[in-house]
């Protein structure tokens, strides 16, 4: 079984050796005269935590170190207040988004803390220092883990934070099964993981494989892929700020793999799982929800193609990238997987493009006869995914919206307004409320299909 194989590798890095002997394991069980496999190579940083804890003069506490922090040795008083941080060692609960946590590492770097530690339940949160999402390179400066509530007990003590950590520039593979080259409708899930990964994502490949292989059995002539993607949880050399998916970036952008459809597995195995995913496929896919950003599947929802993800991750926020995620419900692994080859039949079936001539016209863009490509492309002019900041600690919230509309709306935002918004890796799209940013955005809409 894959998920078993999976599961039993504790932190399965991009470009790891257990990487290159998991995806073997996997070829193995794919062999099959009707399959074409190739490994496709992508570069990535490699990143390992040998041994992370914080030292005090009567009492050592267990740590997990924070993905893509630097490793070594930092000294100071275990303090919680950040104006106090300054050559010292700031202590921090986990923020109610997880991913937050980069916006209270940059503050602390920026006060002089030599390192930073998140109590609460141990995990592994990657963290960044730039408060974009971008290609930017964003590597953080000082070393950062996580660790039980037993360290607040050396709260105002002098303590070493020692994070033995291995980093170095490497190579990692995603696998691509195919029985067609005919713009295949594509399964997909990452294997990559941190800690046991049981549902994050060693499940979703499982769920992934079994789809695939019965839409094999099942369709004889009809086009059908498995895409199995290293770094999502990794990311890329120079640690950009929006480091997840970076596999699927590599793919998707840089090697023109082009799926007639993408169904992607992420964060399945505990029941309650829900379908995301780019909203005009709702006329084919009952109970669709809009898509969320956390997913492989991301960069064709940024490219207005269809796309879509299989989650429960709503679920597992108790457990996420923790020691805790380490079983699943292998029923409800299997549904997921039925829920995926009946989506996949419907979509070989038909796959569904975007009606956008009646939003187009509403924005002074008149359009007619548009290829199919013109029309995802002009969906995602219109629909894509924002990122608001807001607040002193400049925290953001990335969201999935009608970008001329979501402008619109700030000219009469009142209370709780953003005070930027840039697409995701993209522009900056509004920025101190001055201008008229949707009129600046329909005139670009405009140039864009017009050109």
């Amino acid at each position: 079984m894959i998920y078993e194989r999976c599961v039993n590798v504790v932190d399965l890095h991009a470009g790891s050796p257990e990487e290159r002997a998991f995806l073997e394991h996997v070829v193995g069980l794919l062999d099959n005269p009707r399959l074409w496999m190739q490994l496709v190579p992508v570069p990535v940083m490699y990143w390992r935590d040998r041994n992370t804890r914080i030292e005090a003069r009567n009492a050592t506490v267990p740590a997990l170190a924070m993905p893509y922090s630097p490793g070594g040795r930092a000294r100071g008083r275990l303090t919680l207040s950040l104006s106090n941080a300054e050559g010292n060692v700031y202590l921090s609960p986990f923020p109610r988004d997880l991913d937050d946590a980069k916006y209270v590492v940059m503050e602390a770097q920026a006060r002089g803390a030599t390192a930073v530690v998140f109590y609460g339940k141990p995990r592994r949160i990657v963290v960044t220092g730039r408060p974009d999402y971008s290609d930017s390179p964003a590597p953080v400066g000082i070393p950062v883990a996580s660790a039980t509530p037993r360290v607040l007990d050396l709260v105002g003590e002098m303590v070493e934070l020692v994070s033995e950590v291995e980093r170095r520039e490497t190579t990692g593979y995603s696998l691509i099964a195919l029985n067609s080259l005919d713009e295949p409708l594509v399964i997909s899930a990452h294997f990559d993981h941190w800690l046991h990964g049981a549902a994050d994502n060693c499940a979703g490949v499982e769920a992934a494989v079994k789809a695939f292989l019965n839409l094999v059995g099942q369709y004889d002539d009809a086009p059908v892929g498995l895409l199995l993607t290293t770094a999502e949880e990794g990311t890329g050399p120079h640690v950009p700020s929006l480091y997840w998916a970076w596999a699927a970036r590599t793919i998707f952008r840089g090697w023109r793999f082009s799926p007639r459809a993408l169904v992607n597995m992420d964060v399945v195995g505990h029941g309650g799982e829900r379908a995301y995913g780019t909203p005009y496929l709702a006329r084919a896919i009952a109970g669709l929800s809009a898509p969320i950003p956390y997913f492989d599947s991301i960069y064709l929802e940024m490219a207005g193609m269809p796309s879509l993800t299989i989650s429960g991750i709503d679920g597992i926020w108790d457990v996420y990238h923790s020691q805790d995620d380490s079983v699943v419900d292998m029923a409800a692994v299997d549904s997921a997987a039925v829920s995926a080859m009946r989506i996949a039949a419907g979509l070989l079936r038909e796959v569904p493009i975007p009606d956008v001539e009646k939003r187009l016209e509403s924005l002074g863009v008149p359009v007619s006869d548009m290829s199919r490509e013109e029309r995802y492309r002009a969906w995602s002019l219109i629909y894509n995914y924002v990122v608001a900041y807001g607040g002193a600690a400049e925290y953001s919230q990335v969201m999935y919206v009608d970008v001329p509309n979501y402008l619109e709306g700030l000219k009469h935002c009142v209370a709780g307004c953003p005070h930027r918004v840039e697409l995701l890796d993209g522009p900056i799209l509004y920025e101190g409320g001055h201008y008229d940013a949707a009129a600046l955005y329909r005139d670009r809409v405009y140039y864009e299909l017009r050109r």
